[in-house]
Parts: C-alpha cells; structure tokens; sequence
C-alpha cells in the first residue's frame, strides 16, 4: 500500500514559492497526475490574473508546466473528470476548458454577462 499523502505533508514546512506569477495569485489545487498512491505524482495547480495556469511540484517548488490561457487573466479554475483537463473561469466572464496534456486550450465560451467569482466541477 502507498504513503498517506496528509502523514507526508504534515512534514513540509510552511513555504513561499516565489515567482510562479507575475500578477496575483487566484487558485491553487492540490491535483495527482497518475495513481494516487505515488506521491511523486501530485502537483499544485495554480492560476493567477496574469493569464497563465502553473504546475509546481509541491516537493521542490519548482514549475513543471507553465501555459498561458488567455490575456484577461483566469480568476478560478477546477479540475474535471480527466485528471490533465481544467474549466477556467476567465475575467472576461468566459469559461475555458484547458488539456495540460495538450497545453491548448480545448473549447472556450462566453458564460455570463457579468464577472465570474468561482468555478466548480462536481
């Protein structure tokens, strides 16, 4: 059986990790990429008002995968079903649907008339 990835994280120490943004910081995820019980598979997801979504490796702080989504930046973003694809919600009130696999972005649609405060897949 794998590691328990809480009995592993109660050992980090509180961290900041600078420069994975140029602009504010909007979400963060803690998403596996692989089975679950490997914990060399779990990464931090994050998106900010700059446009890009970033993947850091949550053991060395180091950006993975950094793509950038749409020039009026991304004020929230959530995992779907496929473990490599997120809904961004956009601050032009767009909702995009992102591959990291890919790094495109996959379909993109106008969702509301007015801004959008948080996105979420269930």
């Amino acid at each position: 059986m794998g590691q328990s990835l809480f009995k592993d994280m109660n050992n980090f120490e509180n961290t900041i990790l600078p420069g994975i943004h140029k602009g504010e910081i909007t979400s963060v995820h803690l998403a596996k990429f692989g089975y679950a019980d490997d914990m060399s598979k779990w990464r931090a997801i994050s998106t900010s008002i700059d446009g890009h979504i970033n993947m850091v490796d949550i053991f060395n702080g180091k950006t993975q995968k950094s793509f950038f989504v749409d020039k009026s930046g991304i004020v929230d973003a959530t995992p779907l079903a496929q473990e490599d694809s997120y809904a961004v919600a956009l601050a032009n009130n767009d909702v995009g649907l992102f591959s990291f696999k890919t790094g495109t972005t996959i379909k993109q649609f106008n969702a509301h008339d007015d801004s959008i405060g948080k996105i979420l897949f269930r």
